[in-house]
Formats: structure tokens, C-alpha cells, sequence
């Protein structure tokens, strides 16, 4: 568990520095990972919730 724990902070710092560098390919890229890593989205909305992004319940941003 705490393995997945650190992938998650690499992520989230990854998400975090493509949104802030405006690097949208990067981002992109990397949520479309997400997503085909776990099919239930879990993975994908814990990252976005935990980079600060607001995200619906079907996982789409509301407020980014």
C-alpha cells in the first residue's frame, strides 16, 4: 500500500508541474495512463482530487 501511496505523490507532482508549465500533452498523456492503468477511474480521480483539481463524480474537472 504504501508503495501505490508513492506513485501517487509521483504523479500528482507530475500532474501538478504539466498543468502549471502549461505542458497539456503531458498532462494529457499522463491521465490517459491513469485511466488504462485502472478501469473503475479510481486511480485517475484520486490523482486529479489530489493536484487540487475538482472533479465530479464521473470524473470530469468541474473547476480547472
Amino acid at each position: 500500500m504504501e508503495q501505490l501511496d508513492e506513485t501517487y505523490d509521483d504523479a500528482v507532482r507530475l500532474l501538478m508541474r504539466a498543468i502549471e508549465g502549461q505542458e497539456w500533452a503531458i498532462a494529457k498523456d499522463l491521465l490517459r495512463f491513469l485511466r488504462s492503468i485502472d478501469d473503475s477511474g479510481g486511480t485517475l480521480t484520486s490523482v486529479m482530487q489530489r493536484a487540487g483539481l475538482d472533479v465530479d463524480v464521473d470524473g470530469v474537472p468541474v473547476n480547472s
